[in-house]
C-alpha cells in the first residue's frame, strides 16, 4: 500500500472512531435525559418532558459557545497565528491541548459520572416499577 492510501485509511479509521464517540455520546444524553424525566416523576409525581428537553437543547448551545470561546483562549495561549507557519512550540502547544488535555478532561468527566450519576442499576429499576405501581393504581381509580 502507498503513503497515500496509508494516509487515508488511517484518517477514516480514525474520523470512523471519532463519530462513533460522538454517536455514543449523543444517545447517552438522550437516554439519561429520559431517566432525568422518569426521576422527576417519582420525586414530584409531574411529568415534565417538554421542559427538560428544552433545557437540553438551550445548555448544549450554551455548551458550544463556551467550547467556542476555550478554543479560541487556547490558540491565543500557544500563540497562534493565522495563515502562517507555526512555531514547533505553538505546535507542541496545540498536540498537547488536543491530545492530552482533552483525553485527562474526558477522566475526569468519566469519574465525575460514574462518582455521583445514580440513575441506573437497582436504583434506576426500583423508581421504575415504584412509577408502574402508581400508574396502575392510577388506571384502576
Amino acid at each position: 500500500m502507498t503513503d497515500h492510501k496509508a494516509s487515508v485509511v488511517l484518517f477514516f479509521s480514525v474520523a470512523s472512531l471519532f463519530c462513533l464517540g460522538n454517536a455514543l455520546a449523543g444517545v447517552s444524553t438522550t437516554v439519561m435525559l429520559a431517566d432525568t424525566v422518569d426521576y422527576g416523576e417519582y420525586k414530584c409525581g409531574v411529568r415534565s418532558e417538554a421542559i427538560v428537553f428544552s433545557v437540553q437543547t438551550f445548555t448544549a448551545k450554551f455548551g458550544s459557545a463556551i467550547a467556542g470561546f476555550i478554543g479560541a483562549m487556547v490558540l491565543s495561549l500557544v500563540g497562534y497565528v493565522p495563515n502562517a507557519v507555526q512555531t514547533p512550540e505553538t505546535v507542541l502547544g496545540l498536540r498537547v491541548m488536543m491530545f492530552i488535555m482533552s483525553a485527562l478532561l474526558i477522566m475526569v468527566i468519566l469519574c465525575l459520572y460514574l462518582k455521583f450519576y445514580k440513575l441506573n442499576g437497582s436504583f434506576y429499576f426500583n423508581i421504575l416499577k415504584e412509577l408502574s405501581k402508581r400508574r396502575e393504581k392510577i388506571s384502576l381509580d
